[in-house]
C-alpha cells in the first residue's frame, strides 16, 4: 500500500496490511481538507503468492475533526462595504486555519475577503477578519472556525423570518455546513440588521429578532436558547428617533438572551453615504463582535448590554462595563500582551507599572511610567508607550484594547 498527494508525487508512505475482510490503516502528518490517493495491491497467503498484477487506485480527501461554526446573516453592514486597505484587510495570518462554507458554492473556502455572503461586494472587507483573529487568540476554540456566511444587503427583518427566503435559505446554509462533519458544532450567531427597518419605522423588531432566534433553535439541531447571539448597534439611517427606537430593541434583544451581547458602533468612521462602516470601523467593530462572544460565553451580561470582555488567557475572560473595575472584589482583569495584570480598586497599577485604571471610576492613575493617560481621562494600554486612543474609539495601533476610565 502506497500514499501520495493526489495527481502524482512521491510517496507520503508505504505498508502493508494483513487482513481478511477488511484494511484499516492511520496515516500521520497529512494536511486537513486535501486530497490524497492510495494505491493498494493484494496478495495472498499461499506458498508461491499471488500477487494482484494492477494497483488498485482510491483517491479519498482528508477532513479536518470538525469546526466551530459562526453563522453570520443581516444586511449590507454585517457584508461589509468597507474598501479593503491593501496589507490589512488582505492578509490572513492568526486565522487559525480558519475557513468558510460559501452561500452560493456550497462548499468550503478559504476564508479571504470578500467572503461569499448571498450578495458580496468586491474589494470590500467585513467585520468576520478582527473577529476571528481576536478569538484565536483567545485560546477559547479547540477546532478551527467555519464561517457561514448568508448576509443580503438591503434587507428588512420582514424578509428574515420563516418561509422567506432569506431566513430559509441562509437556515439550508448553516444545516449543510453542520452537516459537513458529525463534530461540527454551531457557536455563535452573529447578527448585523436594520437600517432598512429604522428607515421604514418599524415598531415590531424586537419581536421579529426574537422569532428568527426562536425560529432557528427549532430549525437547527446545533442551536440551542445558549448558543451565543451577538447583535451590532445600527449606523445612521432613517431618522434618529427611528434609528434610536431599533438600537433599543437590538439591547433589550442582547439582555434577554440566555447568551447574548450588545456591540456598540456609535463611535465607529463611516464611508461617505454615512450608513455603511468604513474598513477601520469594521475592524473595530469585529473585534467588539469577538469580545462580545466572550462576554456571552462567559454569563456577563449587563443591563446595558455593552460589558466589554477582555481575555486573561488564563481561564474565563474578567470585564470592564463603561470603564469601570467589574469583577469579584472590585478586580479588573487585563490581558497585557500574554502575562495577565490585576488592578484592585485599592491598587491602581500593578508591580511593573504597566497598566493603569480608574479608582472608582473617576481618577485614572499611572500607566507605563510617566505616560499615563491622556487629558480627557482615556487609559492606554501597551507594552512600552501607550498607543494611539480617542474619544470613544477603543482600538490601538498593535490591536490592544484602550478602555475608557
Amino acid at each position: 500500500m502506497q500514499l501520495q498527494a493526489s495527481g502524482g508525487g512521491a510517496p507520503i508512505t508505504s505498508g502493508y496490511q494483513l487482513d481478511t475482510f477488511t484494511m484499516v490503516s492511520a496515516f500521520t502528518g497529512l494536511a486537513v481538507n486535501t486530497e490524497y490517493d492510495i494505491y493498494t495491491v493484494a496478495i495472498d497467503d499461499e506458498p508461491a503468492p499471488n500477487i494482484q498484477a494492477t494497483p488498485h487506485l482510491l483517491t479519498w480527501t482528508t477532513v479536518a475533526d470538525g469546526y466551530h461554526l459562526i453563522f453570520i446573516a443581516g444586511q449590507s453592514n454585517v457584508v461589509g462595504l468597507g474598501p479593503i486597505e491593501v496589507g490589512v484587510d488582505d492578509v490572513y495570518t492568526g486565522l487559525g486555519g480558519a475557513k468558510q462554507f460559501g452561500f452560493t458554492s456550497q462548499a468550503i473556502l478559504d476564508a479571504t475577503n470578500p467572503i461569499e455572503h448571498a450578495n458580496p461586494s468586491a474589494g470590500t472587507t467585513g467585520l468576520w477578519l478582527t473577529a476571528v483573529m481576536d478569538l484565536v487568540a483567545s485560546d477559547v476554540f479547540t477546532k478551527p472556525i467555519l464561517l457561514v456566511p448568508v448576509a443580503y444587503g438591503g434587507t428588512n427583518i420582514a424578509s428574515w423570518q420563516p418561509g422567506q427566503t432569506n431566513y430559509d435559505a441562509g437556515m439550508a446554509s448553516l444545516n449543510a455546513a453542520l452537516a459537513l462533519n458529525a463534530n461540527n458544532t454551531l457557536d455563535a450567531v452573529f447578527w448585523h440588521q436594520g437600517e432598512d427597518d429604522a428607515a421604514i419605522g418599524n415598531t415590531t423588531y424586537l419581536a421579529s429578532l426574537t422569532n428568527i432566534q426562536n425560529s432557528l433553535i427549532a430549525d437547527v439541531t446545533a442551536m440551542t436558547s445558549n448558543t451565543p447571539f451577538i447583535v451590532g448597534e445600527i449606523s445612521a439611517g432613517g431618522t434618529t428617533s427611528e434609528r434610536a427606537a431599533i438600537n433599543t430593541d437590538l439591547r433589550a434583544f442582547a439582555v434577554a438572551a440566555n447568551a447574548g451581547a450588545f456591540a456598540v458602533t456609535s463611535d465607529l468612521p463611516l464611508i461617505g453615504d454615512n450608513i455603511h462602516f468604513s474598513a477601520i470601523g469594521l475592524r473595530e467593530l469585529g473585534t467588539r463582535y469577538a469580545l462580545g462572544y466572550l462576554m456571552a460565553v462567559n454569563g456577563f451580561v449587563t443591563s446595558t448590554g455593552s460589558a466589554i470582555a477582555i481575555d486573561d488567557n488564563t481561564t474565563a475572560p474578567d470585564y470592564i462595563h463603561n470603564g469601570l473595575p467589574y469583577a469579584g472584589a472590585g478586580l479588573l482583569a487585563v490581558d497585557d500582551g500574554g502575562t495577565i495584570a490585576r488592578v484592585h480598586q485599592s491598587i491602581p497599577f500593578t508591580a511593573n507599572g504597566r497598566i493603569a485604571a480608574s479608582i472608582n471610576g473617576t481618577v485614572a492613575t499611572k500607566a507605563n511610567g510617566a505616560l499615563p493617560y491622556t487629558s480627557t481621562g482615556l487609559l492606554a494600554l501597551g507594552t512600552s508607550a501607550p498607543h494611539r486612543v480617542s474619544s470613544g474609539f477603543a482600538y490601538t495601533l498593535t490591536r490592544q484594547i484602550a478602555v475608557t476610565v
